[in-house]
């Protein structure tokens, strides 16, 4: 049987509230009004499930991250929403290491870091692979001049900026990423997840960064209202790949 039992070794409180006010990422492009992704209402999403079945990004994930005692679940989950987006595209593999990312959004120190602060970073500075700078490297390290500037060419490019006003625009703009098949990145209690498929209007999907051993071969799942608006939401659609932009595919069924 899965465990959900939260591991001992786990690091509590690794989430820190948002930092930014919502729509506050200087120079980070958002599409929460754009014309291509309309918002579906939560009063069609039951029918969209039982015609069509939900996207989900479950299938896209070939790794599962593990954070061990470092509190640095923002970081995990972020990054594995690159990695998704790029084999939702059809692009080589690469692992990212987490850890490398939580060097900067940590401000130096293991006490946890939030969801903005690390979308930031990828937008800035890029995502840092596993081949140029292995997570055994540890998260005090600074990653080396090498593999940061090889991030660059792997920095994410558009992001859908969750709106945080009400708890039920919140989980409407959450659901309707979903029914198009991006991921979303969010949190609750403390912990970073990255929301990969909708089960029903009130119940997510998610893949933890607590290895293979926990939940569902590291998958597990949580209500909306479960989650906590205070440490904003994510859903990244566009990264560039080796320097080139790519975009998730829109999925059709939910227009």
């Amino acid at each position: 049987m899965p465990t959900y039992d939260v591991p001992s070794w786990v690091k509590p409180d690794g989430l820190l509230p948002r930092v930014t006010h919502f729509g506050g990422l200087k120079g980070i492009p958002i599409f929460r009004d754009a014309e291509d992704l309309p918002i579906i209402p939560r009063s069609e999403w039951q029918g969209i499930l039982d015609t069509a079945g939900a996207p989900e990004c479950s299938s896209l994930i070939w790794n599962v991250y593990n954070q061990s005692s470092v509190g640095s679940c923002a970081a995990e989950g972020c990054y594995k929403m690159g990695e998704t987006v790029r084999e939702k595209c059809g692009r080589v593999r690469h692992q990212f290491n987490p850890y490398a990312m939580y060097h900067f959004t940590s401000g130096g120190r293991d006490n946890g870091s939030s969801l903005d602060a690390n979308i930031q970073f990828a937008f800035t500075r890029g995502c840092v692979r596993e081949a140029l700078w292995p997570r055994s490297k540890g998260w005090k390290a600074v990653p080396s001049d090498e593999a940061l500037e090889d991030a660059e060419r792997f920095r994410y490019a558009e992001c859908f900026d969750i709106d945080i006003d009400s708890q039920s625009q919140y989980e409407l703009e959450i659901g309707t990423c979903l029914l198009y098949g991006i991921g979303v990145y969010a949190g609750y209690s403390g912990h970073a997840i990255y929301l990969t498929r909708m089960i029903s209007p009130t119940e997510v999907e998610y893949i933890n960064s607590w290895d293979y051993d926990w939940g569902n071969n590291g998958f597990g799942t949580i209500k909306y209202s479960k989650l906590y608006r205070g440490y904003g939401a994510f859903a990244v659609r566009a990264v560039l790949d080796d320097g080139e932009r790519i975009v998730v595919p829109q999925y059709t069924h939910a227009t």
